[in-house]
């Protein structure tokens, strides 16, 4: 009984093992590429109660894409969204042409390469001059030729440095 016993813990020690390595590699080859990097630019200082626009760098590594704003019926496209700061308003995002291609028989419009991302933001005029960090987030489906991968987000930050109120000439 011993001997019996021996070996069926032998059996299920090399179960787990290969289970555990089988479940490993499956992970592995399930991992997520990282191929899009996301980076903003703003005026040197902003004025408050005066609109400014934020360019977002979205660089795209080779051979991926991400869907385009619009995209494709079934597709989700590609958005900049502003984390929310108070005495901050995101107004109009303006996204650019996407590149038409066919992918396994489907007509998609995608970005690829480098592309930039206009977002109109308006400082309150009762915000406080200094600095801030305004965070914001592009979200975006990335494929290759093969596969596309889940939706996800890349995050980041921009600083801002806040001036003082503009001051009004009265006009005479």
């Amino acid at each position: 009984m011993t001997r019996q016993f021996s070996q069926r813990a032998g059996l299920l020690a090399f179960m787990l093992l290969a289970l555990t390595a089988l479940t490993g590699q499956a992970h592995a080859q399930g991992a997520r590429p990282v191929f899009l990097k996301a980076t903003a630019v703003a005026p040197k200082t902003v004025t408050p109660g005066q609109p400014f626009d934020l360019t977002v760098t979205v660089t795209i590594d080779a051979p991926y894409h991400i869907q385009a704003n619009p995209a494709a019926d079934g597709y989700i496209p590609t958005e900049v969204k502003l984390g929310a700061i108070k005495g901050l308003t995101a107004g109009k995002v303006t996204y650019p042409a996407g590149m038409q291609v066919t992918i396994a028989g489907d007509k998609l419009s995608v970005y690829e390469g480098t592309i930039k991302v206009t977002v109109t933001v308006t400082p309150d005029k009762t915000l406080k001059p200094g600095k801030l960090s305004l965070p914001f987030s592009v979200h975006y489906q990335g494929c290759n030729d093969q596969v596309c991968y889940p939706p996800t987000d890349a995050q980041a930050t921009v600083a801002l440095s806040v001036g003082k109120p503009s001051k009004k000439v009265a006009s005479r």
